[in-house]
């Protein structure tokens, strides 16, 4: 939709804030937030926006405004009518550009960062190295999300009608929601060995592609606890587990329906297998050839399949003797309509 007119607005918002936010009202509107770091020792967070328009009427009718909530929360509102009376079906465009300060000594740490957003896109750059958010809690519909890189302690991403791609890393919990679009991302968790580490995603009408590197906090690097659940329908579910730690429990649900389950894990994981599927379709154990002991100790490896029947899959790999985690870990897929298959 072309443009014929806009107007630059700029803003500033407190980075001691509690709490940075971005909220959007109105149906008349949509956008797009890039949110990238700027060198600088400033205390202050910079919000660029570009309102794009079509004449004075519609101008005069948008809004962008400062915001507070609570004792120490800051954000910027985007507004529009729900309805224009005879401008129905015209709409502003909200080109939205939130640099956060950098310095070179140590990364940035937000507190957190939410979005209550309708129709906007959003696109992260590379944050992973320069900036920690403690929480990070995004929320848009009818839009893409993209991360080149972040890292949150606490990460929940929400949209619909679109993807949700990119790098994502953190050390507590991460939640990716869409549904009508896919889920493309490579992902690291890494456990402090006291409580779980949990990875949620969840989508419908488009496939989950997924690679998830698991890591220990521990001084030895081995152990940790990793709950890790997927699930899409009418779409491939593909997920690869190139790195685990020594010992860890790793607990690995995934769901969909009439595309192909997949799961593929490291040589260090050791627990149960299952996989399911209609009783017309194949379910395929794949073993990788040559795989040595990772702790080195050269033990020997032990795959059993168990239950193997229409649609059904059974078994257990460990090495002997079996590491700590072994016992409570698992991996399960389910599908229908197509086939199921791991690669140990």
């Amino acid at each position: 939709m072309g443009y014929s007119s806009s107007a630059d607005l700029s803003f500033e918002l407190p980075l001691s804030s509690d709490r940075l936010f971005f909220l959007s009202r109105g149906a008349q509107s949509a956008g797009h937030v890039r949110v990238s770091t700027a060198p600088s020792d400033s205390d202050k967070v910079t919000v660029d926006v570009l309102l794009r328009y079509h004449g004075r009427d519609d101008f005069r009718f948008a809004g962008v405004c400062l915001l507070e909530r609570g004792k120490n929360e800051h954000g910027l509102g985007f507004f529009t009518p729900d309805r224009w009376g005879r401008w129905w079906g015209r709409h502003v465009f909200f080109d939205v550009t939130v640099r956060l300060p950098t310095k070179n000594a140590s990364p940035l740490v937000i507190n957190a960062l939410s979005t209550d957003l309708s129709n906007f896109a959003i696109d992260v750059e590379e944050l992973q190295d320069f900036v920690e958010f403690r929480t990070l809690d995004v929320r848009t519909s009818n839009a893409p999300f993209t991360a080149r890189s972040l890292y949150a302690d606490n990460a929940k991403i929400t949209t619909s009608n679109g993807p949700v791609r990119g790098a994502f890393n953190t050390s507590t919990t991460l939640s990716l929601t869409t549904s009508n679009g896919g889920v493309r991302a490579q992902i690291s968790l890494s456990n402090d060995n006291k409580h779980s580490t949990d990875l949620d995603i969840h989508t419908s009408n488009g496939p989950i592609e997924s690679s998830i590197s698991l890591f220990s906090k521990s001084k030895s690097s081995t152990g940790g606890n990793f709950h890790l659940t997927t699930k899409t329908s009418n779409s491939a579910l593909i997920l690869k587990l190139p790195v685990s730690p020594l010992n860890a429990t790793v607990q690995l649900t995934g769901a969909t329906s009439n595309g192909p389950g997949r799961i593929e894990l490291p040589a260090t994981y050791e627990g149960a297998f299952a996989l399911a599927t209609s009783g017309y379709m194949s379910t395929n154990l794949e073993l990788a050839e040559g795989v040595e002991d990772p702790s080195g100790e050269k033990r020997h490896r032990e795959v059993r399949q168990g239950l193997h029947n229409r649609g059904v899959l059974e078994g257990s790999v460990n090495w002997i003797p079996a590491g700590d985690g072994a016992e409570s870990s698992w991996a399960r897929v389910r599908t229908s309509n197509a086939p199921a298959s791991i690669r140990l």
